[in-house]
């Protein structure tokens, strides 16, 4: 598939992704899923706007990296010298920071295919929060491959490196998990 093929995807309330040129599609996010993605964007943007720092945004929102590769990251973070990636309808190339909030049924595909593509088009930093185990993942592209620094969990305090002067508590991204 293309990216024409792409857009011209029925607009049905799934989320289309396209890797190498293949489809993938995953199924709606949980309530917890949502409720950690939204914790995690209100303390990042309230940060980037207060410091001038780019724009932040959620999904959906395509990120579009060449013809074949076109992704949705549950957030992403766009620099400010390099808005000008930013059009109306998609980024094109790749943000500074994509944010995955793993699922059960995404979890496999956050940690590989799509990990590999961050990396393969030059996303500099991939956080993953994996919101039943608590467990918060940093990666920073370093030589054109990622280097995992930092796992946490539990009540820790996270600084990126993208953002050292922000102190996230962990605390206030994760939620009660209910059935």
């Amino acid at each position: 598939m293309t990216y024409q093929d792409y857009l011209e995807l029925p607009n049905d309330g799934k989320r289309y992704e396209i890797l190498g040129g293949d489809p993938h599609v995953t199924p709606a996010p949980s309530w917890y899923h949502q409720e950690v993605l939204s914790n995690v964007f209100v303390l990042l943007r309230s940060y980037v706007q207060s410091q001038g720092l780019g724009w932040v945004a959620l999904a959906p929102f395509d990120v579009v990296f060449d013809d074949t590769n076109i992704v949705q990251p549950d957030l992403i973070y766009v620099a400010k010298p390099r808005l000008r990636l930013r059009k109306k309808n998609h980024l094109a190339g790749a943000p500074d920071l994509a944010v995955e909030v793993l699922s059960p049924s995404t979890a496999k595909y956050d940690r590989s295919l799509k990990l590999q593509a961050y990396e393969a088009h030059g996303i500099g930093h991939y956080w993953t929060l994996d919101p039943e185990r608590r467990v918060l993942e940093e990666r920073v592209l370093v030589d054109k491959a990622y280097r995992l620094m930092a796992t946490l969990s539990g009540p820790a305090m996270f600084r990126s490196q993208l953002f050292p002067e922000l102190a996230i508590e962990l605390e206030r991204v994760w939620c009660e998990i209910e059935d």
